[in-house]
């Protein structure tokens, strides 16, 4: 939930007082219209100029700290809000003007709001209103706005502020169901900024939307009707058209479909989607809940019609508006990547690597110096924010210079890189006969998905929100995991259960399907679909349960434009070797517990170590446990595709500067059998990596021999491989580098070339791992053509049917991630 900055009483207030209300009304007026990283660089410019006039104690600096951190809190980087908050509260508690402290608790509630923290947030903004409420009587310090000693004060600024004090305490009682509250204080505030001249319209169009919001949950139509297009007029006279005249005739579709209107709801949409294409920027544009309510209201209508034509259609729009919600770090790599490499420029293909790497430089040099910069001034490092700066203008630089050359060289790269506008049909012709797509989107109350086929789509209901569905995903998970030393009880029935909520409105659909492509969404995404089960099972026996992974094999992927990429993408002609592998580092830790990989803790764990920019610490990697069954389990799979085709290498072979030195894009399948480390692993290491065997001497030379290849490093190689394999412990969680990723590994392979991964969701049980992978290769040499998600599927197969390994935890971690078709032999 993301609070917009409606504060904008104070602009020319405290702008005028500090010399510099023109950055500071520019980056409220962005802030308000939800423009926040252009605002940004505007509050910075304004609070370092403070710094330097008046200091990091001033009222005024802690109003602009104030500032900052709301519009860092709305970027969702909390922990720097937290730290400019801290600042501002130290500049703001002693400041002689009550209004101070109101607007710190104020911004305090928005910031805990906005992490979902509500109690903690309704409990700040009504000690906010408290004060405001003080000031108003007359009682309180509060001449911070310039009134003379003679003149009667002009409280105009207090009753906004209290106004929107009151509108958040709306909010925040509508989002805990407390309705006749809600609309109380939602009055109140509507009442206030009605008595009161000279406000922002801003304000009245924000009391306007929470009374519409409030309306519609009432399901009064009418009146959330009017409430929305007032708010619709205010912010369209006021901005244009923007993110808050979209938003709100979102909500006002949403407010149709909530009362059934499904027509209306549909029209009111389309508006909005048109408004919507004439913005820049369109990632973020609408909520979930905005987009079910469309899809629901698609779902229900749908019913209604009986002309195939006109279904078509209408399903057209749902697939439209499922890509409002589609923006991963992972879709985006895999379109630059693919859409170079369909031009067959190698130097292209090595101009748009640069391109990537010198982003992430400039990236990782930007959150440095923001670090240092978040800082109190008396804290910072004498001199190092200077050098951060230069660092950050270097990158930028380089940057500046490599997207200068892409676009004078290549124009008609950079024309088809825009965000590609796929369509239904696009979609439906790359999928086969026996192929089917699912692709969910999830509300906080119910849900929908959309199956796409070769032969046409359907919209249809989930019904449940995705808070219930994470607590169903969760309590699965739970039944994957290995304690006391066995491993628990799998929960069929919720396994069943989550596969009728997520795929009983398909059901029909789904008959003849072979392959089904799953397109996930929040909780879902640490969920692999081949446990769950089709029908209710009748005794405990694993062996008997009826697995979908038994009847369908499965590929994830981050989107449906990441699928089409991969699908369509162009391939190798040929590889001169099949197989890369590394295993069983050189490790000296303590005996494994249930022969997990990473499942034991190391004698000196990683957590201690700090890796920063300098190599890894030797040490903290041989203190890992050994994976002396990575061998047995590479053996396996070299000896599938016999001899002189694979380069299998083991402990002290298994180093970085080996895998540096071989050409890469020669193998069709490159594989990891090691410890795969999660960035919380390591205190000071923000990226998930791989171990291989760490260098015999005290300390590495640098990261290139360290024996950690991290995210970064694996980015920067050239693989072109048709199937990544990381056999190791949770190679599919989720990662921080850059953002959102379907793997915490995923987006750095794909960039560097990899056309499918497979990784594992859980601590994998070695022995069960060989038999897996020797079985999956071994279809795969076998059968020319075969895909790597049907040999998983089959070699899955075969540990289902065995009564030792029957249960899921032996058989179910692994998935493919890509479009399921990497072919490893022509």
């Amino acid at each position: 939930m993301v609070i917009r900055q409606w504060l904008l009483a104070l602009l020319g207030l405290l702008g005028s007082g500090l010399g510099m209300a023109s950055p500071l009304d520019e980056a409220r007026k962005l802030d308000a219209n939800g423009r926040y990283a252009l605002a940004e660089p505007l509050y910075r410019q304004a609070l370092e100029q403070l710094l330097k006039s008046k200091g990091e104690r001033d009222s005024d600096t802690g109003n602009v700290l104030l500032d900052l951190a709301l519009n860092q809190s709305n970027q969702g980087n909390f922990e720097v809000a937290d730290t400019l908050l801290r600042r501002a509260e130290n500049s703001l508690q002693s400041s002689v003007f009550e209004s101070d402290r109101a607007r710190l608790a104020m911004y305090q509630s928005y910031h805990f709001a906005n992490q979902g923290r509500y109690d903690q947030a309704l409990a700040a903004s009504q000690m906010a209103a408290g004060v405001w409420r003080k000031l108003l009587s007359g009682q309180g310090a509060n001449k911070r706005l310039g009134a003379t000693e003679d003149e009667a004060p002009d409280q105009s600024v207090e009753q906004g502020e209290l106004a929107m004090t009151l509108n958040f305490q709306a909010r925040m009682a509508l989002r805990r169901g407390e309705l006749f509250t809600a609309l109380a204080l939602g009055g109140e505030a509507l009442r206030g900024l009605q008595a009161t001249e000279g406000l922002p319209p801003a304000w009245m169009a924000s009391v306007m939307q929470t009374l519409g919001e409030i309306s519609l949950v009432q399901r009064r139509t009418a009146a959330a009707e009017t409430y929305f297009a007032k708010a619709y007029d205010l912010r369209r006279q006021q901005f244009g058209v923007g993110r808050a005249t979209v938003q709100t005739l979102a909500e006002l579709g949403r407010a149709y479909q909530a009362d059934g209107l499904d027509t209306s709801a549909i029209i009111t949409f389309r508006r909005a989607f048109n408004e919507a294409r004439q913005l820049r920027n369109q990632q973020d544009l609408f909520t979930r809940q905005q987009l079910v309510a469309f899809g629901t209201a698609v779902a229900d209508y749908s019913k209604r019609l009986t002309d195939p034509a006109q279904k078509a259609a209408l399903y057209a729009e749902a697939f439209d508006a499922f890509q409002y919600n589609r923006s991963t770090v992972v879709e985006q790599t895999i379109d630059k990547v693919q859409n170079a490499a369909r031009l067959n420029d190698s130097e292209l293909q090595k101009l748009v690597q640069d391109i990537a790497l010198a982003d992430r430089e400039l990236t990782r040099a930007k959150a440095d110096r923001l670090t240092e910069e978040n800082k109190p001034v008396q804290e910072r490092t004498r001199g190092l924010l200077e050098q951060l700066s230069s660092a950050q203008e270097a990158a930028l630089q380089r940057l500046t210079l490599l997207e200068q050359t892409l676009r004078s060289r290549y124009p008609d790269y950079v024309a088809a890189s825009d965000p590609l506008k796929l369509s239904l049909e696009d979609v439906r012709r790359s999928l086969r006969d026996d192929e089917a797509m699912v692709s969910f989107m999830l509300g906080r109350t119910e849900s929908f998905v959309q199956l796409i086929r070769r032969s046409g789509s359907i919209v249809a209901r989930v019904p449940v929100g995705e808070d219930d569905l994470a607590d169903s995903v969760k309590q699965l998970r739970r039944s994957l995991q290995v304690q006391a030393g066995t491993v628990s009880e799998f929960n069929v029935a919720i396994a069943s259960q989550l596969h009728d909520q997520l795929l009983g409105g398909v059901a029909e659909q789904l008959k003849g399907v072979t392959h089904l492509v799953v397109v996930p969404d929040g909780p879902l995404a640490s969920l692999p679909f081949g446990v769950l089960v089709r029908s209710a099972p009748q005794s405990g026996d694993y062996v008997k349960a009826d697995w979908l992974g038994r009847h369908v094999a499965l590929s994830h992927t981050p989107s449906i434009q990441a699928f089409y990429q991969l699908r369509t993408r162009v391939r190798s002609a040929s590889f001169k070797r099949t197989l890369l592998a590394f295993g069983d580092p050189v490790l000296q830790g303590g005996a494994q517990r249930n022969a997990l990989r990473g499942g034991s803790t190391p004698t000196q764990p990683p957590t201690e170590v700090c890796r920063a920019e300098g190599p890894m610490d030797p040490a903290a990697l041989l203190a890992m446990p050994p994976l002396p069954e990575t061998a047995v389990e590479l053996k396996a799979v070299q000896k599938a595709f016999g001899p002189g085709q694979s380069d299998v290498f083991l402990r002290a072979d298994a180093t970085e500067s080996r895998l540096r030195r071989m050409p890469l894009s020669d193998y069709r399948i490159v594989y990891f059998a090691t410890h795969g480390l999660l960035p919380e692993e390591l205190t000071c290491q923000a990226e998930p990596g791989l171990v291989l065997t760490p260098p015999t001497s005290a300390r590495a030379l640098s990261r290139a021999d360290d024996g950690l290849l991290d995210a970064s490093e694996i980015a920067a190689l050239n693989i072109r491989a048709d199937l990544v394999v990381l056999s190791a412990c949770n190679t599919a969680a989720s990662g921080t580098l850059g953002g959102e990723a379907l793997s915490g590994l995923a987006e750095s392979f794909f960039f560097s070339g990899a056309k499918s991964l497979l990784v594992s969701h859980w601590q994998v049980p070695s022995g069960a791992t060989a038999a897996l992978m020797g079985g999956l290769f071994a279809e795969l040499s076998q059968s020319k053509g075969l895909t790597p998600s049907r040999a998983l599927q089959q070699s899955q197969g075969r540990l289902m049917n065995a009564t030792k390994t029957a249960h899921p935890f032996f058989w179910g971690s692994f998935v493919v991630v890509g479009d399921g078709m990497g072919v490893v032999q022509q």
